[in-house]
């Protein structure tokens, strides 16, 4: 883990939220920032291009540290693998409070590969389908 790129960006989310940071000292493998870090950001952006949530996901690009993840995306859109609508799910900004600003002024532009999509919700003991899409 680079120390000085997440003292850095803690230190600029917490001044932007005007909040206090206590970090953890426990090792939280499902925390380090691997591959499950990838997947779950991943998987909220899916859930964004498929309808679930109307929501970007703002990635704080501190140094660059996601330079290259932006690349590959970008390179899946110019390949055709990623509309460029659905490219615009994603916002990035090298500061806090760029990246706050960015999220506030964020407008779905990207067409959902299922909209209207509904969810059973049986598992949880309702019978009624919820239209999550709203």
């Amino acid at each position: 883990m680079d120390l000085k790129f997440t003292s850095r960006f803690w230190k600029s989310l917490q001044e932007t939220l005007g909040s206090k940071l206590n970090l953890s000292t426990a090792y939280h493998p499902q925390t380090d920032g691997g591959y499950g870090t990838l997947e779950e950001l991943l998987e909220v952006i899916a859930w964004a291009q498929l309808g679930i949530h109307d929501k970007p996901v703002g990635l704080l690009n501190v140094d660059g540290y996601y330079n290259s993840l932006l690349s590959f995306i970008d390179k899946a859109v110019e390949e055709g693998f990623i509309s460029p609508s659905a490219r615009e799910i994603i916002v990035s900004a090298p500061t806090a409070k760029k990246l706050v600003k960015k999220l506030e002024e964020y407008v779905p532009c990207h067409e959902s590969v299922a909209s209207n999509l509904s969810w059973e919700m049986e598992q949880f003991g309702y019978s009624k389908t919820y239209d999550l899409s709203k």
